[in-house]
Order: C-alpha cells, then structure tokens, then sequence
C-alpha cells in the first residue's frame, strides 16, 4: 500500500530515497490536476497544480548589518509560496573574498577534487545574520529552507519562511540586531 507520506517521497520531497512500484501511472485529467496511480487496489492520487504569482516587494536595498566589517544589504523580499528573504554582502571587502574564493575553486577544481571538500562560499557565512520576520498581525513565520552562494553571486543567500502571509496581514517586518526595522507593505494577497 502507498499511503500519502510516501507518495510524496516518490515525488522526491522525502529524505531516503523510495523505491517506486512496478505498477505506475500518471495522466494530466484535467486544468492543474494529475491523476497517480501507483497500482494500490484502494485508492489512487490526485495531484492539483496552482500558478501561483511571484510579487517582489520594493526594499530599497537597505544595509542591515555588517558581518566581520563586510555590509550585507537586504536586496530582496519576495512572496510566492512562502516568503523568500535574499541578503548579500557588498563592497570592497565581499569583493576580496570573491575573489579569494573563485581562486580556491580554481585550485580545487584542478586537482580533479582530490583535496577534500571544495571550499565554502563566502555566503555561507550569512547563515550566521539573525534577524526576526513578523507581520503587522503577529504571524510566527519559521525558516523552512535557504541556499547560500552561487556562481554568480558568491556572497548571496536566499532564505524561504512559511508560512505565506494571510490575508489580513497589510505589512511585513524584517528586524536585524542593531538596525532599524525594515518594514515592507504587503499588496492585497
């Protein structure tokens, strides 16, 4: 029998892998809904698909902290599924360590990976920024993923929150230690 939770590792969301059935289907049955059979004599899956609209909020780029003597801006807020805060660092001393870390990548990277782990991105380092996300109607919003780094922004880091605000809500906040509070009017939602 495949119950829920384990339907949904077969979509991938769980942490070990799942072996599928022999028995598998899936059909498209109508506008954002998909029919999953996974051969189970009690019951079958219906998988609905929303489009859901991407709304950036205008922060102004605002510095929020410093980290270590490096600025870190917020440079993002945006509301889809959940709420996504992006942070990252600028200026001289960022730059540096860009430059530092694409070296070491360098390095790393011509010995094949033969020297242990590839070094960190600088963004990692964000992970240490703490900062508080309210709302003007006392919403608890939790940390529920993020990523730190990439090719093109070595210093960035992109934090999603859930939940999503709820409807009522007409503003968000962002509190970093020793800064003042960013406060973001949420649109109709």
């Amino acid at each position: 029998m495949v119950d829920l939770p384990t339907a949904i590792e077969l979509h991938g969301f769980g942490r070990d892998p799942v072996d599928r059935p022999e028995l598998y289907m899936k059909s498209v049955i109508g506008p954002g809904q998909v029919d999953v059979d996974y051969g189970d004599p009690d019951h079958v899956f219906l998988v609905t698909v929303t489009q859901v609209p991407r709304v950036h909020l205008p922060t102004g780029d605002p510095l929020v902290t410093e980290l270590d003597g490096v600025p870190v801006r917020l440079v993002d807020v945006e509301l889809a599924n959940h709420v996504t805060v992006v942070l990252e660092a600028v200026g001289p001393l960022a730059d540096a360590e860009s430059r530092e870390y694409t070296a070491a990548f360098e390095a790393w990277a011509a010995t094949g990976g033969q020297d242990g782990e590839p070094p960190s991105w600088p963004a990692e380092r964000l992970a240490e920024v703490p900062y508080q996300l309210t709302d003007d109607v006392g919403t608890a919003y939790r940390m529920a993923s993020g990523e730190a780094g990439g090719a093109e922004h070595p210093w960035r880091s992109v934090w999603h929150h859930l939940p999503t605000p709820p409807s009522d809500a007409r503003l968000l906040r962002i509190a970093f230690p020793g800064s003042p509070v960013v406060e973001l009017p949420l649109p109709p939602w």
